[in-house]
């Protein structure tokens, strides 16, 4: 599926109510909802305390977890490929705490060293291109300060494969995160079961640049 057709998928999942435009309708509403709880407790450990700093949404969605963030006094710049995604999210975070900007991951908006964090949420295995999550893995190192954190949750597992269930998600092995050890350094690596899916968590610190 090339990035034209993944677009228009991106598109039609984002008309889907709820917190189904951004997850599995092999979950009940409930399960959706206790993930979207998990999610947020996780982004609060790891990336916390959030007062006074600008973190990056990256592949945002309806921006369920923009809205942490900015319940914690942060700001929040969002980036997504989907218009319609983005829409609902500058409906429900408007301006001046939520900054949401149309944009693939390998081509991030923002200046170099500009945010305090990130994170990027059941995003990455979307990222069918080799070449395109290479280079959003280097963009995430890119804008986040020295000390910065990353925040990463996606499916993890210890052989590459694509699930039968879903066309548009590859998941890949920790081996394939290489390019990050050039910038920055694992912090943790640890499960996540999510309504019975496994998940990891991945934080990792920006190093100094040199």
């Amino acid at each position: 599926m090339d990035r034209k057709a993944l677009a228009r998928e991106w598109n039609r999942r984002a008309s889907q109510d709820g917190l189904y435009a951004v997850m599995s309708r092999r979950w009940t509403p409930t399960q959706c909802e206790e993930v979207n709880v998990q999610h947020a407790q996780v982004l609060l450990n790891w990336l916390g305390p959030l007062d006074g700093k600008l973190i990056l949404d990256a592949g945002c969605g309806i921006g369920r977890l923009s809205a942490i963030i900015t319940q914690q006094n942060a700001t929040v710049v969002g980036v997504d490929t989907s218009e319609v995604m983005l829409s609902k999210a500058r409906a429900a975070l408007p301006l001046p705490q939520a900054l949401f900007l149309q944009a693939s991951l390998d081509a991030l908006p923002l200046e170099s060293a500009s945010v305090d964090g990130a994170l990027t949420v059941m995003v990455l295995q979307h990222l069918l291109e080799e070449t395109l999550f290479v280079k959003a893995l280097e963009e995430l190192a890119r804008v986040v300060k020295p000390g910065g954190r990353i925040l990463i949750i996606d499916g993890i597992g210890e052989t590459r494969y694509q699930p039968a269930n879903s066309p548009v998600t590859l998941v890949r092995t920790l081996s394939d995160y290489e390019t990050l050890k050039t910038s920055c350094r694992m912090l943790n690596f640890s499960n996540l079961v999510c309504a019975g899916d496994d998940y990891s968590v991945l934080v990792w610190e920006r190093m100094a640049q040199v």
